[in-house]
């Protein structure tokens, strides 16, 4: 006998005069087994009655993977998920595959149960679903990670409707919800050179002529080189049929750019968005996506150049820059932003003769309300000016800009015949109301940044020029060097 299973008597037995003593031991209350957490090998096809096919363990929802990519597309075909499944972080090969065209084409309703632990490892795409020209809906995921070069989505890494001529059912995505998903695409070498990464959604990597409606997202990182979406990573459309996303929202969603192999090349903050990475203008299909909790990470850039955030860093959207080699960072911080610059260098470009104000610190933030800004363990070797410059529009915020564990060098540099020497320092900040307005609050966040916060200073510019201007909205500056904080 087996804990859990049914022992059957029969024969003789059934009539004999003997007794017989049952014991319910304590193993029969814990099962042996679980047979809705799958072991990652474990098959079953499932039956096909009246074009309907019920799904009740893992092992024949990995039935129905392996039905798919072995070409069957089951078209016409409805799929129930009649149970709650859990797939128990074994990798998992997705339903329908980009190569070979090996898609699903039926209609996969999940009737509002939960799929759980999905480990979804693919080339081309990746998700639940590899390749979808079907529907799926009514589906809740949670606790996923899903990993592919090119195409990857937590629901599906390939979203398109195959009919040319827009006729039978769309490619669909509908009232699907997911909490607690990882999505990562990894550039390639291909032919010695890198491509793919990109592609990238929180819910759907790639759609085309499909519609997304009314789905949930939450607690969701996605992470790749460019178009990289909150929502989805690329959306196009057809003439024939176009795309629809409308109704989904987002909550809490952290999109990391990676460009240690930026092979387009493209900038830091291009190919990004808290709803889509790139494809149809938000006219093209409705504003009705919300998108809240946004932060970006940017990350492994080197160039000799600048890199321009003013356009993503909106209300209560945060970002963080980290491990950058180049010459300017820019941004402008709306308000209830937390944005961090940490591990970078910054250095002034050699090409560039005397460049605009745009190029002349290494760091260059606007503040238009209360924002936090956090610089940690960067080396500024050389700026035209100031190597932080925070300021505002006059309208004198309240903000915390924390500066630690930094290297200031070579600020204010004159090798072009250019000279700032009555105004450079090493940081200006201007007109942030808790920090400039009185003079108890300067000196005090002069003796931080200058004696506390494991920050150094090149002695010779030290000797040249001030280490800390803090002006007031009025123009007024006061300048402070170590002298001024050690008396």
């Amino acid at each position: 006998y087996q804990a859990n299973y049914r022992t059957n008597i029969y024969g003789q037995l059934l009539t004999t005069t003997n007794d017989f003593v049952v014991e319910i031991v304590p193993i029969f209350e814990t099962p042996d087994y679980n047979p809705l957490v799958w072991n990652g090998v474990a098959t079953e096809e499932p039956a096909i009655v009246d074009g309907v096919m019920n799904l009740y363990t893992p092992a024949q929802v990995a039935g129905l993977a392996k039905m798919v990519n072995e070409g069957n597309q089951l078209r016409g075909v409805t799929i129930k998920l009649n149970n709650d499944i859990d797939l128990g972080n074994a990798v998992w090969t997705p339903i329908g595959q980009v190569e070979g065209a090996k898609y699903f084409g039926g209609t996969f309703d999940g009737q509002n149960h939960t799929i759980r632990n999905l480990n979804a490892v693919g080339t081309e795409s990746a998700g639940l679903f590899g390749a979808l020209v079907g529907t799926v809906k009514n589906l809740k995921i949670e606790n996923a990670t899903v990993s592919s070069n090119h195409f990857a989505g937590t629901i599906t890494g390939w979203l398109q409707n195959t009919d040319e001529i827009g006729t039978g059912t769309p490619a669909k995505v509908e009232n699907c919800f997911v909490k607690g998903a990882t999505v990562t695409s990894t550039p390639t070498q291909i032919n010695g050179s890198y491509d793919n990464g990109d592609k990238a959604g929180g819910l759907v990597g790639y759609g085309y002529s499909c519609t997304i409606i009314g789905n949930t997202g939450i607690d969701l990182n996605v992470k790749g080189y460019r178009n990289l979406g909150g929502i989805i990573g690329y959306l196009n459309t057809g003439a024939a049929r176009p795309s629809q996303m409308t109704g989904n929202q987002v909550n809490n969603v952290t999109i990391t750019q990676d460009m240690t192999h930026n092979y387009k090349p493209i900038k830091p903050g291009t190919l990004v968005g808290g709803q889509r990475g790139d494809g149809l203008t938000p006219d093209n299909f409705g504003p009705k996506n919300t998108v809240s909790g946004l932060s970006y990470v940017f990350q492994n850039w080197t160039a000799n150049d600048f890199a321009d955030f003013t356009g993503l860093t909106l209300p209560n959207v945060n970002i963080t820059v980290d491990n950058f080699n180049c010459n300017t960072v820019k941004m402008v911080l709306f308000g209830n932003n937390v944005a961090k610059v940490t591990n970078s260098t910054f250095y002034k470009s050699a090409e560039n003769n005397f460049p605009t104000n745009d190029l002349r610190q290494g760091i260059d933030v606007y503040i238009k309300n209360y924002t936090q800004l956090i610089i940690d363990k960067c080396d500024f070797q050389s700026s035209w000016q100031y190597s932080v410059l925070v300021q505002t529009d006059n309208s004198t915020p309240s903000a915390s800009v924390k500066i630690t564990n930094s290297k200031f060098n070579n600020w204010c540099r004159q090798d072009e015949g250019k000279s700032f020497q009555n105004i450079c320092t090493a940081v200006k900040i201007f007109d942030i109301a808790n920090i400039c307005q009185t003079e108890a609050d300067r000196l005090a966040y002069a003796k931080e940044l200058i004696l506390n916060s494991g920050n150094t200073f090149d002695a010779e510019y030290l000797k040249a020029w001030g280490l800390l201007n803090l002006t007031q909205s009025n123009g007024v500056r006061f300048v402070y060097n170590i002298a001024d904080v050690t008396k």
